[in-house]
């Protein structure tokens, strides 16, 4: 959860809608009555604060970072990489830097899971070693994110494919990537292309 207090705010009020962290820059330099550069990301959330009938139709993206360990959720044949410490190299002796192995960096990029919150929606993408898994959940009725709900909201998954099936192509290094690459102008016409373990 994003808390936030400031001079001359109401206190206690709770804002349901998803928010962002990009938002947050904006929002504090509203709050400080400072004009946010016209290249900043985000928005203010200033008037979500003051006004309790402010609606935001704002979609959230997520993507995750580099996997420690198998987590929860992990698919059959989802698309992998390396231990930490094979993936590791030190670039630079003199100052000890330590990054990615450069012939790491693309596939680590294909390998993140992404998503797209738009309301009571959330549709998750996951790389497989052959294509993909997507996943639409209700985060209303099921807010753990339990029961794959794609099948029976056919248009809402396509909609929201199309925004984050954009949002992803927007990463250089996954531009490269064929399986979605051919789906750039096209909504997929099925949920799953690959494994699936979602529960139904």
């Amino acid at each position: 959860p994003l808390l936030i207090l400031a001079p001359g705010m109401q206190q206690g009020r709770t804002v349901a809608q998803p928010v962002r962290n990009i938002d947050l820059a904006p929002t504090l330099l509203d709050l400080a009555d400072i004009n946010p550069i016209p290249a900043m990301d985000g928005v203010t959330l200033k008037p979500l604060m003051s006004d309790a009938a402010a609606q935001t139709s704002l979609d959230v993206y997520s993507e995750t970072g580099i996997w420690l360990t198998d987590l929860p959720g992990i698919p059959t044949g989802h698309l992998r990489y390396p231990n930490l410490l094979d993936l590791l190299t030190v670039r630079n002796i003199a100052t000890g830097t330590i990054s990615i192995k450069p012939e790491f960096e693309e596939l680590i990029v294909r390998a993140k899971d992404r998503a797209i919150r738009s309301g009571r929606w959330k549709l998750v993408y996951q790389p497989l070693q052959e294509g993909y898994l997507l996943k639409l959940f209700d985060t209303v009725a099921d807010p753990a994110c339990l029961r794959d709900v794609s099948t029976r909201y056919p248009e809402v998954m396509r909609d929201m494919w199309g925004r984050l099936q954009q949002w992803i192509l927007s990463d250089p290094l996954m531009h490269s990537i064929s399986g979605i690459a051919q789906q750039k102008s096209t909504a997929p016409t099925t949920t799953r292309l690959g494994a699936s373990n979602a529960e139904s």
